[in-house]
């Protein structure tokens, strides 16, 4: 999955990890702000993933502060994967029946965290609805 962890300062990490959560706790310890996970984004062909990073850190590029940090806004970041999205097509992203129009899983990180408290397997879960939303 590529997320998008935001710092209390204007910067933005977009990064790839199966588990955002946990990348999210990684790297909390090592910083002395507070760090929210605000968004992520579910590959149809997850063995790209570091393809699709590369590619939205390309478009970013201007905006790159250090590594994998960006003084971005949330929706430039999402504007930067959606183009990626748009470009890779249906080998990495799952898409609506809509042509050309990705699958966007923004799902409110609060409702995962609350599920996955409760046991769910958000990977199965994230699969199904991927799954529904193309019809499959």
């Amino acid at each position: 999955m590529l997320y998008a962890i935001k710092s209390d300062t204007s910067y933005v990490k977009v990064g790839i990890s199966a588990n955002p959560k946990g990348r999210l706790t990684e790297l909390q310890v090592g910083h002395p702000g507070e760090l929210t996970l605000e968004a992520w984004w579910v590959f149809a062909d997850e063995g790209r993933a570091p393809e699709v990073e590369a590619a939205v850190h390309g478009l970013l590029a201007s905006k790159r502060v250090r590594g994998e940090w960006f003084n971005a806004t949330l929706q430039e970041v999402s504007d930067a994967v959606e183009k990626v999205a748009h470009s890779f097509g249906d080998s990495v992203w799952s898409k609506t029946s809509e042509p050309f129009a990705p699958v966007r899983l923004w799902i409110e990180t609060d409702i995962l965290l609350a599920l996955e408290g409760k046991g769910v397997n958000l990977h199965a879960l994230v699969n199904d609805l991927l799954r529904r939303s193309v019809g499959q």
